[in-house]
């Protein structure tokens, strides 16, 4: 912003924003420790209202960011960028003087000790789990860099249409992670998100038989439905890995973002080309399909929690 050089721009974004990014999930930590403590029966309705915000800035923000690269100038956009983070700062300062926003440090583990591992306080029931919502995370990311290469190079779209089917995909989630949230509060949340992988797995097929961009408009349906689920239930799943320990076991969401992030580059090389990428889809579509099955597995390893008991009584 203050120095448009290639060199500031490496710096920014290899260097200074990773500390941001480790600090992204912290929020999230403790909206649900303030949850758990004012109202724990609503901890995934919560989260999953909470996360709708995310979804909503690329339905508001991103024309915002649009407009002002297009009438002014792209760094304009990286100001525009800087003064909503330092908004959310002086939020967080005003929440640290409020006494009844303060949520104290959770006590440290019984099992925890200096040769007990993080992993192994999760456990091998709930590693299998992560497992599976990070194959789940793997198969979004795959799809959210092929898509807009996909609508260019396979479908014969334009830009427009890759700005209008994320819009679309964005304002149809909005409303679904706050009906998915609710219903996680009544049947299985993991049922749930084995439920949307699954679905999602179909969505990701269905793309390989699009031929244009309004195909790819109408997908979005069972994108959106599928997705809303995926995203806002996998944040309070992750948060639940340690017991008592929200603020831990939510910094798992930046690792997996990370590893996913990982994974889909790998995916994207390998199951993708100039000339099509259209099989990065199928790849997507069997990471959903693993994430889906690990999920189905941790739920029924010995000694698990019936399929159909109540959230309350789970693990």
């Amino acid at each position: 912003m203050l120095v448009p050089t290639k060199p500031t721009y490496l710096v920014a974004f290899a260097v200074i924003l990773p500390f941001g990014g480790a600090l992204f999930s912290q929020p999230l930590a403790f909206s649900r420790a303030n949850d758990d403590r004012a109202a724990p029966e609503r901890v995934v309705m919560m989260t999953a209202t909470l996360r709708t915000t995310f979804s909503a800035d690329r339905v508001v923000v991103v024309p915002v960011a649009g407009w002002i690269a297009g009438a002014r100038s792209v760094f304009d956009v990286f100001t525009f960028a800087a003064i909503g983070h330092l908004g959310c700062a002086a939020v967080s300062a005003f929440l640290r003087l409020r006494p009844d926003t303060r949520v104290p440090p959770a006590p440290r583990p019984r099992e925890a000790g200096p040769r007990r591992s993080v992993w192994k306080l999760i456990g091998r029931r709930k590693l299998v789990g992560l497992a599976g919502v990070l194959s789940i995370r793997t198969a979004i990311m795959l799809r959210l860099t092929l898509l807009p290469l996909a609508m260019i190079n396979d479908y014969h779209g334009g830009y427009g249409d890759v700005g209008l089917t994320a819009a679309l995909a964005a304002g149809l989630e909005v409303p679904l992670m706050l009906v998915w949230g609710y219903l996680a509060g009544r049947v299985s949340r993991e049922k749930v998100m084995i439920l949307n992988a699954a679905i999602y797995a179909g969505y990701l097929a269905s793309l390989v038989f699009a031929r244009s961009p309004r195909d790819v408009l109408w997908l979005q349906i069972p994108n959106a439905v599928a997705t809303a689920a995926l995203l806002g239930l996998t944040i309070s799943y992750v948060q639940d890995s340690i017991k008592g320990q929200v603020g831990l076991s939510t910094s798992i969401v930046d690792v997996m973002t990370v590893l996913a992030t990982t994974l889909a580059a790998g995916g994207f090389r390998l199951f993708s080309g100039e000339a099509s990428y259209l099989t990065g889809f199928v790849a997507a579509a069997g990471s959903s399909l693993l994430g889906a099955a690990l999920l189905w597995g941790s739920e029924r390893e010995p000694g698990a929690p019936g399929w159909n008991a109540p959230p309350g009584l789970r693990e």
